[in-house]
């Protein structure tokens, strides 16, 4: 599997005396700046940089690559042990969830990196500092896992309302204690919270949850994906049983708000596909949540669903909340639907990963990219693809595959559209405003390098192209899955 354009930087970058991890470069110059700063931009150039968690590096010690925007800075791999924080170990899956966020306000993007793996499963959370000369080590914070275990690490997010903010960190195999009943119940999942400084100091620890005993079911695993938008959060639970159907799955949206000194939930939305006035109905299997996107939109991926004959074809569903937390649904999509270009086939597994916004050329524009990463292209099988609709009722859409839209060549096993994620518009005030994509395809081959993958973007959506591919900075590894890895812009 071929990749043509593709970038590739083989030099890591070691740690400056100073603390920064990437060499400050005339392109530079101009500091953080919170009146000119833009969403998901490390360096404060004033355009968001493009991260990729890397988890499988390493015997799955795990790191990050942050490609910036100008053609001066060099990308740069980070490390636990780069940010000063010790040596990552075999199975810590350092970069399994990355949010870029900017947590101490000063204009300049901010990395939260997940390793769920960490100490022996338990997992981490890494805090790392974005400043006009890249990443630095300097303040730089790791959190342990409030609970044994947990996989604390595999999700993360931030919540704001005004000054305050709160760290938000899955941890899907966190184990319920039963309320009525000897023993535990294994991988009910939770989701972590604390409030958090600008400096990366968190409070104490509580948990939001789907809401009871009733609800704490052994293999659940709440808690990823998860998704973070101002003061609300949005968790999808593929493994959840909806009434006798295994599997099936849901999705809650906890919103929450701030009172005098403290946070509290102001209401959690339960949503599957038996829920009043849903399309669809629940079935075993179908993994409704297994993908989400919160913005003034909420979507939620279900790749497992049947759509006729077409087994695990996939489908999509939209929804929005009124300030009561009820829901409104739109019409669900699958590939047949009017206005989505495509035909259902078995295994596309359409929905497996879903990102929305809005157009930062039209504000009144909804787009949605939707993944297929089972996708076959004529006999090629699970080459992937990804579908780019416009719109929320009527529909306009084009479906974008490596050869046809996208760079390099379809083959099998490439799995475009695994992954996906918006790069925000740089003065980007309502949390979903787009100006760029980045798809990740986790089973591209690198010349002969099996499996290396490959991250595909685009940071100017308007004209779409041209794209740029590329792989890991230090060179393609076997195996790595680059691309596999979810990353978050806020």
């Amino acid at each position: 599997m071929s990749v043509s354009k593709l970038a590739t930087l083989t030099a890591i970058l070691t740690l400056a005396a100073v603390g920064l991890i990437a060499p400050a470069t005339p392109a530079q110059a101009a500091a953080c700046d919170v009146a000119s700063a833009a969403k998901g931009d490390i360096n404060g150039d004033q355009q968001p940089d493009v991260v990729v968690g890397i988890p499988n590096r390493s015997s799955q010690a795990g790191a990050v690559d942050v490609r910036f925007d100008d053609d001066e800075t060099p990308a740069v791999t980070i490390t636990a042990a780069s940010l000063g924080l010790g040596a990552s170990l075999a199975g810590d899956r350092f970069g399994a969830a990355v949010l870029v966020d900017d947590i101490n306000a000063d204009g300049c993007s901010d990395l939260v990196i997940g390793a769920p793996g960490a100490s022996s499963g338990n997992g981490a959370v890494y805090l790392a500092y974005g400043t006009s000369a890249g990443i630095t080590s300097v303040g730089a914070t790791r959190i342990a896992s409030p609970a044994s275990g947990a996989r604390f690490g595999e999700s993360v997010g931030v919540t704001h309302i005004a000054d305050h903010q709160q760290l938000i960190v899955g941890a899907p195999s966190w184990d319920a204690n039963a309320e009525f009943e000897t023993g535990v119940i294994s991988d009910v999942g939770t989701v972590f919270h604390a409030t958090l400084s600008p400096t990366g100091t968190v409070g104490v620890w509580g948990q939001y949850s789907q809401g009871g005993v009733a609800d704490d079911e052994a293999g659940d695993k709440f808690g990823a994906p998860l998704q973070t938008s101002g003061s609300w959060i949005m968790v999808g639970t593929p493994l959840e049983d909806v009434g006798t159907k295994k599997d099936a799955g849901q999705v809650s949206v906890i919103r929450l708000a701030w009172s005098v000194d403290h946070w509290y939930v102001e209401g959690t939305t339960t949503v599957n596909q038996n829920t009043a006035g849903a399309p669809g109905t629940a079935e075993k299997g179908d993994k409704f949540g297994a993908s989400i996107a919160l913005g003034s939109l909420l979507v939620a991926g279900a790749p497992g669903e049947d759509v006729g004959s077409k087994t695990d074809a996939g489908m999509v569903q939209r929804f929005e909340l009124d300030g009561a937390g009820v829901p409104t649904f739109l019409p669900g999509l699958d590939q047949n639907s009017a206005g989505v270009p495509g035909t259902n086939e078995k295994n596309d597994q359409w929905g497996a990963a879903v990102a929305a916004g809005t157009d930062s050329y039209n504000a009144e524009d909804t787009v949605m990219m939707v993944g297929a990463p089972g996708e076959d292209i004529g006999s090629i099988n699970s080459a992937g693809a990804v579908t780019i609709l416009h719109g929320r009722t009527h529909l306009t859409g084009k479906v974008y595959r490596q050869g046809s839209g996208l760079p390099g060549g379809a083959e099998a096993g490439d799995k475009v559209g695994a992954t996906l994620a918006l790069l925000p518009d740089w003065n980007d005030a309502l949390d979903d405003i787009m100006d760029g994509v980045v798809i990740g395809a986790p089973g591209e081959n690198v010349g002969s390098v099996v499996d290396a993958g490959v991250v595909i973007y685009d940071k100017n959506f308007y004209r779409i192209g041209p794209w740029i591919s590329t792989t890991f900075v230090g060179g393609a590894v076997k195996n790595l899955a680059y691309g596999a890895s979810q990353v978050s812009y806020r």
